[in-house]
């Protein structure tokens, strides 16, 4: 099963997907990364991420065409948040259990923010979905 935190990140823009990386991992989250959908797929069977951070067109498997195979599957229980330059078009997605978007651009604090909301969503961090570098707060 996976550990707290395991972020899939999920996008044909290697910049962008080293960018969301490097920005989790500061904060403590373990990450994985997949440049396109066969790559999430794998990624997915080798390891359940307790959270896949996906972009929602790429070519040859597009994020909803990968959020649908992952869904007709077996794998339910995973919050996945598509991350779109166009919120408009995610909106029909989002009646699926689990399923949120990120408007790009998007800013550090709204991915944070995102990722904290969804992470407490997975059924992997019931006990906890604070990254490991975090400490309490009264």
């Amino acid at each position: 099963m996976s550990q707290a935190g395991d972020i899939l990140v999920v996008d044909d823009e290697i910049d962008i997907v080293n960018l969301v990386v490097e920005l989790l991992q500061d904060e403590g989250y373990e990450v994985r990364s997949a440049f396109n959908g066969e790559m999430a797929l794998a990624a997915i069977t080798q390891q359940q991420p307790a959270m896949i951070l996906m972009d929602m067109y790429m070519p040859q498997m597009t994020g909803i065409m990968l959020l649908e195979h992952i869904r007709t599957n077996g794998i339910a229980d995973i919050p996945v948040v598509l991350m779109t330059a166009s919120p408009r078009a995610a909106e029909p997605l989002l009646n699926m259990d689990l399923v949120d978007y990120l408007a790009k651009p998007f800013d550090i604090d709204q991915l944070l923010e995102c990722v904290a909301r969804n992470l407490s969503r997975s059924p992997a961090n019931s006990a906890s979905s604070t990254p490991s570098n975090s400490t309490p707060q009264n």
